[in-house]
């Protein structure tokens, strides 16, 4: 995460922050935020610097914000300090979370209230999980700072739950984009996101891609429950797979690979013949994973078996070019 600062100094709410008379905002700085707000901006512009030249106006007295992220590249811009107060919600939200809003695609245009169409929904969804990423990073390192747990009641919420305790105004961002463009994130996985990029736990969902699903995709093969491309793109047969090794595994087959199903991951039996309780089996389950190894075939390693020279050089190969990427 690339976390720039760029202060609202010309707001008149910066300047509220710095007169000892503004007793609101002085109390706020003495007692500090006890939570954070997601938002998102609820238009159609995903470049966060156009928000700030807007926002940093001596005259723009609408609202104000901690942060702004860019919907385009992911960029966090920190634009108040986060012990300073930003009326950003509308209510009480106000005197106790910190503000981040999302910017959002430029290729949706709102119909009314928070529906909206979208020309291009491949190109939304990519700059959604963009800052979507980037908030669960983001919303971690406030969480870290200033030791709270995100998954305890009302630390980290949304605008439209804001509303719904009755401490913020009446809006549905940010989950009406999201389910308006079909993510299938929510506040809930958002929360349980940050909690695991605190503990730096994986959780690969739907919509993820890279090395990391690849290695997801490899096992699954391996324990017969994936037939698809090894594209390391987490699609609806990835999904699916997830979904049917949960299952058989007394998991929510949500089709999220969280904490829990990863670690039932690492501790499946991929080959038949290499028990897991093996000194080995944790470095044929990686090697696995890594695509260095396949075994057999038939679901078999032969373990004792002599490895041929040839097959040794395919893995010095696979193993240069997993090291050189």
């Amino acid at each position: 995460m690339e976390l720039i600062q760029r202060y609202l100094t010309k707001s008149p709410y910066w300047r509220k922050n710095q007169d000892p008379k503004a007793l609101q905002y002085q109390e706020y700085q003495k007692h500090g935020p006890k939570g954070a707000m997601l938002h998102s901006i609820g238009c159609p512009q995903p470049s966060a610097m156009v928000l700030i030249e807007s926002w940093d106006d001596p005259n723009y007295t609408k609202a104000c914000i901690h942060g702004f992220i860019d919907a385009d590249t992911g960029t966090v811009y920190q634009t108040m300090p986060f012990n300073y107060r930003a009326p950003h919600a509308g209510g009480k939200a106000t005197d106790t979370h910190i503000g981040i809003e999302m910017c959002e695609p430029d290729c949706i245009r709102y119909t009314s209230g928070s529906s909206f169409t979208c020309s291009n929904v491949p190109r939304a969804r990519e700059m959604v999980r963009r800052t979507y990423l980037a908030a669960v990073e983001l919303f971690a390192q406030i969480c870290t700072e200033y030791g709270w747990d995100p998954l305890e009641d009302g630390v980290i919420i949304s605008h439209r739950e804001g509303y719904e305790r009755g401490i913020a105004s009446n809006h549905g961002d940010p989950e009406h984009l999201w389910r308006g463009l079909g993510l299938g994130y929510t506040m809930d996985t958002f929360r349980e996101d940050v909690k695991a990029k605190m503990t730096n736990i994986d959780v690969l969902r739907p919509g993820d891609k890279g090395e990391k699903v690849q290695r997801l995709q490899r096992i699954l093969k391996l324990l017969g429950y994936y037939d698809g491309e090894i594209d390391g793109s987490y699609g609806p047969k990835t999904t699916e797979a997830v979904g049917a090794f949960q299952a058989a595994n007394c998991l929510d087959p949500d089709g999220v690979a969280g904490p829990k199903t990863l670690e039932a991951l690492r501790k499946a039996k991929v080959f038949a013949d290499v028990p897991t309780d093996a000194w080995y089996a944790d470095e044929v389950t990686e090697a696995a994973a890594l695509g260095l190894m396949e075994g057999i075939g038939g679901g078999l390693f032969a373990p004792d078996r002599p490895i041929a020279r040839g097959e040794l050089a395919a893995v010095v190969v696979r193993l240069y070019e997993i090291l050189n990427k």
